[in-house]
């Protein structure tokens, strides 16, 4: 079958990219036809050049994407040159599925809007994180609330998207039940077209290491932004090292991002020697090989693929809470959830995983077959199957 994925062009290193690779990979391996629809900028170029190497057809089109739209919602429902020329691009390709990551709730409308108006597909749309803003007001639709956390303005957004959702029917995955949940909270339930598949990743890629025993290696994998909380890990690693007897350890943060400068002066205090940050690299399973545990303290998440990458490598990942994280721990028993985000608990925690050192390779082998972006794509294409 011909599916046309589209990206929602957010970012050139994110997961919702990153899942459009791995999906569109199987998907060809399982003897279908994917088409991936990217934007022409610059910070794209690298996602084509992944979806190349893995023999998927790429399209590159002038679109407007998130970068572009200071107010996304409103701006991206009201573009009906964009939604028209998606529209056409559509028709050019002539898929049976259409099928767009919007990373939130929020994103890639236009690009939806647009497949609905081909209408000669299903249509489909993969959510991983529902939420506009952090914290939440406990009651969404009390205005009190919203106005006790100064967030009006985020409360007129869901009146908006809820009403949106109301008018437009389409397929909606969601990489989680956690995910699905906050959906059904904020914008409504949606029977019958509103499923669960968990993520997964090419396993073969990687594989289970063992590392150095004679050397503490604390890895952290991701983008160095706000969302991920490095300094978090950063403050726990030294808070470790100062009070807790793990001096002679080493921290390896595997990524780049806007908040590297502000981690570099803040490891200056460290040991020199003891930390290295490594930017963007083309295969992190090459460093996480090195890894002792796995920290993590995003503040919030959909089904990261980062922990399922260390997981099927056999690391113990130790991650503040989340939303879903107790979820994902449901399938990992090779992840240690710290009690709370404060940097003690976090510690405490990153000291406990030390312990374990690795997972027993019974849990490896399950962790693995389940995890793997074969599973993930043999569901999804059903679910495709179903509609059609």
């Amino acid at each position: 079958m011909k599916i046309l994925l589209i990206s929602s062009n957010s970012s050139g290193a994110g997961g919702g990219e990153q899942y459009l690779v791995y999906l569109a990979e199987r998907l060809r391996m399982l003897g279908d036809h994917p088409v991936v629809l990217l934007s022409t900028h610059a910070y794209m170029d690298g996602w084509e050049k992944k979806f190349r190497s893995i023999g998927v057809e790429v399209l590159r089109e002038k679109l407007t994407s998130l970068r572009d739209r200071p107010f996304r919602l409103i701006q991206s429902i009201q573009d009906q040159r964009q939604i028209k020329k998606i529209g056409s691009i559509c028709d050019q390709v002539g898929p049976e599925i259409i099928h767009v990551n919007q990373q939130y709730a929020a994103d890639g409308l236009d690009y939806l809007m647009g497949a609905m108006r081909y209408g000669k597909a299903k249509v489909f749309g993969t959510i991983h994180m529902p939420m506009l803003t952090t914290p939440h007001p406990r009651d969404p639709w009390d205005p009190k609330t919203w106005a006790m956390n100064g967030l009006m303005i985020e409360r007129f957004k869901y009146i908006i998207l809820r009403r949106w959702y109301s008018k437009y029917r389409y397929q909606k995955i969601f990489v989680s039940r956690s995910s699905r949940q906050e959906y059904d909270l904020w914008i409504g339930r949606d029977n019958g077209t509103s499923h669960v598949v968990q993520n997964g990743i090419p396993v073969e890629r990687f594989r289970p290491s063992i590392s150095d025993p004679g050397r503490c290696v604390v890895a952290f994998c991701g983008r160095l932004a706000s969302q991920k909380q490095p300094q978090l890990v950063v403050d726990a690693w030294m808070h470790a090292v100062r009070l807790m007897g793990l001096s002679g350890s080493e921290l390896l943060m595997i990524g780049d991002g806007p908040l590297r400068s502000d981690l570099e002066r803040k490891l200056a205090a460290a040991t020199p020697g003891s930390w290295n940050i490594t930017g963007w690299v083309e295969r992190p399973e090459d460093h996480l090989a090195r890894a002792s545990v796995v920290l993590f303290a995003s503040s919030f998440e959909g089904f990261p693929f980062a922990i399922l990458e260390a997981s099927c490598m056999g690391k113990v990942c130790v991650a503040a809470p989340f939303t879903g994280s107790d979820e994902l721990k449901e399938k990992l028993p090779n992840l240690i959830i710290a009690d709370s985000r404060s940097v003690e608990d976090i510690a405490r925690a990153l000291m406990r995983a030390l312990e374990r050192a690795s997972i027993a390779g019974t849990s490896v082998e399950e962790i693995r077959r389940y995890f793997s972006s074969e599973r993930m794509a043999g569901e999804t294409k059903k679910l495709y199957e179903a509609v059609l």
